[in-house]
C-alpha cells in the first residue's frame, strides 16, 4: 500500500478515535496519555453543574441525575478503555515500519465504528434517563442549548467545530 494509501486509511481510522483525542484534549494534554480518573471526574463534575445551571435544577432532580450518571460510569469507564486500545493499536499500525496490512486496518476501523456506535447508543439510553427526571419545560431549554452547539459551529463559548447528534455525551458542553 502506497504512503496516500496509508495516509487516507489512518485518516478514517483517526476520525473513529476523535471521542479518546477529543477527551485528553480538553483537558490540555495530548493524545497519547489517557486523562486520569480525577480528570474524568472533574469534567463530569463540571458538565453536571452546567446542566444543573442551565436547567435550574432542584436539589432532588440533582441528585437524580447524580445517581444515574453513577450508576453508568463503570460501563463508561469500561467503553472509554476500549477506546483507547483501540486508538493506541491505530497508532501503532500507523507508526509501523512495514507496509500496512489493509485488512488489518480494516478490522480496527470497523472496530472502532462498533464501539462508537455502542457509546452513541448508551448515551443515548442516559440522556433518555435523565430527560424522565426533568419537567417539559426544562427538557426544552437543554434541547434548545444542544441544539446551538449542533447547527455547524455556531453555539459560541462550547463551539467545538459543529459534531451535532452526539447527545449528551458529546461536544455539547452539557452531559
Amino acid at each position: 500500500m502506497n504512503k496516500l494509501s496509508k495516509t487516507l486509511m489512518l485518516g478514517a481510522v483517526a476520525l473513529a478515535v476523535t471521542g479518546t483525542v477529543f477527551a485528553k484534549g480538553f483537558m490540555g494534554g495530548n493524545d497519547r496519555t489517557p486523562p486520569t480518573a480525577a480528570e474524568m471526574q472533574q469534567h463530569m463534575d463540571d458538565r453536571m453543574d452546567r446542566l444543573f445551571k442551565l436547567v435550574d435544577a432542584t436539589d432532588t432532580q440533582k441528585a437524580q441525575i447524580k445517581s444515574i450518571m453513577t450508576a453508568n460510569q463503570g460501563a463508561h469507564e469500561a467503553q472509554f478503555k476500549q477506546m483507547q486500545e483501540l486508538h493506541t493499536q491505530a497508532q501503532a499500525l500507523r507508526d509501523a515500519k512495514t507496509p500496512m496490512d489493509s485488512a488489518e486496518a480494516k478490522a480496527l476501523r470497523l472496530k472502532m465504528f462498533e464501539q462508537r456506535e455502542q457509546a452513541i447508543t448508551e448515551r443515548a439510553a442516559i440522556e433518555r434517563q435523565v430527560n424522565a427526571v426533568l419537567t417539559p419545560e426544562q427538557v426544552a431549554k437543554l434541547d434548545a442549548e444542544k441544539a446551538k452547539h449542533q447547527d455547524g459551529g455556531k453555539g459560541g463559548k462550547g463551539d467545538h467545530g459543529g459534531h451535532g447528534g452526539r447527545g449528551m455525551g458529546g461536544h455539547d458542553g452539557l452531559m
